[in-house]
């Protein structure tokens, strides 16, 4: 019997599918699952969502066992009745702050879009747009019992040569998710130095007058910063009086002062 050179390669791709190590995600991120889902690195397990549309669409697409929880509550019960101990979970865009309990039984490890020196929190692209900032990195870290925390595997910097609004900015972040999720595998591999983090700055989520524009004090610089953190969102916010105006470009902020 002749062995084909095309047979010799799916029998390869199946018995590196067979023996790769397995990985959980929690989210409802359709680009990191589907990276998940065809890698040479990982085999996807379970898919952990807290957003019933998202889940809905993401059935759609996805042949893999997919939890849908309804409350973050529901979804630490789902992860610490798995009967095995010891799993990697990743997670990314999911608020789940990762308690004691789920630390003793499973490895975790997080995607987030900032420096956790200097960006920690739930929102870190905004703050970094609203702040200016001329570099920003995506971070893989493994998760402690403190947010945003524990041990860095990875960073990737990414120059920020021209002005992004927040969709922009996590487009073009995500672009690097293939290369955080090997990194994680050559980090089991043994292969990657970590650094531990002990503290960091956390910025919180926004309030109105974080993204205000202040006429007679803010630089257009600032103004420029704070159009932009908010340009996909609602707008930065311009108060007369009683009155608000909600500012998306420059243009339309340059029109609105001229009649002020």
């Amino acid at each position: 019997m002749v062995t084909t050179l095309v047979e010799v390669g799916l029998a390869y791709l199946n018995y590196k599918k067979i023996n790769s190590m397995e990985i959980n995600y929690i989210g409802d991120n359709l680009k990191i699952i589907n990276l998940l889902n065809n890698n040479d690195y990982f085999r996807l397990n379970e898919i952990f969502c807290i957003t019933r549309k998202r889940y809905h669409s993401i059935k759609k697409r996805i042949n893999k066992k997919i939890n849908y929880c309804s409350n973050l509550n529901n979804l630490e019960k789902k992860i610490l009745n798995k009967k095995k101990n010891n799993e990697i979970f990743i997670i990314y865009e999911c608020p789940l702050i990762i308690s004691k309990k789920l630390l003793d039984k499973h490895q975790f490890f997080n995607l987030h879009r900032g420096s956790l020196k200097f960006n920690r929190g739930p929102i870190p692209e905004v703050w970094t747009i609203l702040n200016g900032d001329k570099n920003t990195y995506f971070t893989l870290h493994k998760i402690n019992e403190k947010i945003d925390l524990g041990e860095i595997i990875f960073q990737e910097k990414i120059s920020l040569n021209k002005r992004y609004n927040v969709l922009q900015l996590r487009m073009l972040m995500e672009k690097k998710l293939e290369k955080l999720i090997r990194k994680l595998y050559l980090y089991f591999k043994k292969r990657i130095k970590i650094k531990k983090i002990r503290k960091g700055k956390y910025n919180n989520f926004l309030t109105e007058s974080d993204y205000t524009i202040n006429l007679k004090k803010d630089s257009f610089n600032t103004i420029k910063n704070k159009i932009f953190s908010q340009q996909s969102l609602k707008g930065a916010v311009i108060t007369r009086g009683k009155k608000k105006y909600y500012i998306k470009s420059i243009l339309e902020f340059k029109k609105l002062k001229k009649k002020l």
